[in-house]
């Protein structure tokens, strides 16, 4: 057991409250003019959840500031991989996920940025509907508003690359990714994800190529086409004529 799990688990043992409790607050609501005293739940974290997050608050600032220490993607990316498994990072955002808690968390936020950056998407995208659904914040260095316009632009670029250079990448490699594609655009769809149009049309384009790489060129030319209709500008209109051709369709664009 690594140092911050062992001091984690001493602190909780500690404390008589569970994990994802909330400290009661009382507000005075001065909106009328007789006063009203209402009791709500507060987002600060009590008890085992309280000692857990601290822990890991300090845990994963000190792996930030080693981070700057590094100077190539390669030596960060090993880092950051020893870092989540010897700290227990992803057994606390697991815990925290199905605690019910609710409360800023950065130490969520940098685990999910690491496994992007990882490229283990699938222990990833785990915790993407809670980011989202709790309106956790992304850090302060990264000018996205929103972490499905983060996530589709990591996955782009990478996307990108792969059929940069196809003749590299073995069909196996080319279905992961496309069915990580698949999976941001399912969330898209059915969270109703309000995202720049540029972003989201980067998400179709890209998928519409994949799709067209492995010849299911209806599925291709449907993302072609939503892409258009996102952003006109989303350099696929072409790519959508010729495909249409291809499999005579006529398409209006």
């Amino acid at each position: 057991m690594s140092l911050v799990k062992k001091a984690q688990a001493a602190k909780a043992a500690r404390l008589n409250s569970g994990v994802g409790n909330f400290k009661n607050v009382v507000v005075v609501d001065r909106s009328s003019t007789s006063d009203k005293t209402v009791t709500h739940k507060t987002l600060q974290p009590i008890g085992a959840e309280q000692a857990s997050f601290e822990i890991m608050k300090a845990a994963i600032e000190a792996d930030l500031a080693q981070l700057k220490t590094f100077n190539t993607l390669e030596d960060k990316d090993e880092y950051k991989s020893d870092a989540i498994k010897q700290n227990g990072y992803l057994d606390y955002c697991k815990n925290y996920q199905h605690s019910g808690a609710n409360h800023p968390n950065i130490i969520l936020a940098w685990v999910f940025i690491w496994l992007i950056d990882l490229q283990r998407y699938t222990e990833a995208f785990a915790f993407l509907p809670l980011l989202i659904a709790q309106g956790q914040k992304l850090p302060t260095r990264f000018k996205t508003p929103h972490w499905g316009e983060f996530v589709i632009d990591q996955i782009y670029d990478v996307a990108v690359d792969k059929l940069s250079n196809i003749d590299d990448i073995s069909a196996e490699d080319l279905l992961n990714i496309t069915e990580r594609v698949s999976t941001l655009i399912r969330y898209f769809n059915e969270q109703a994800w309000a995202l720049n149009p540029i972003v989201a049309g980067k998400l179709f384009s890209v998928a519409g190529k994949l799709e067209q790489q492995q010849h299911n060129y209806g599925r291709a030319l449907r993302h072609f086409l939503q892409a258009t209709l996102l952003n006109d500008s989303a350099g696929v209109k072409k790519a959508a004529r010729e495909l249409a051709k291809k499999i005579d369709v006529e398409i209006n664009i």
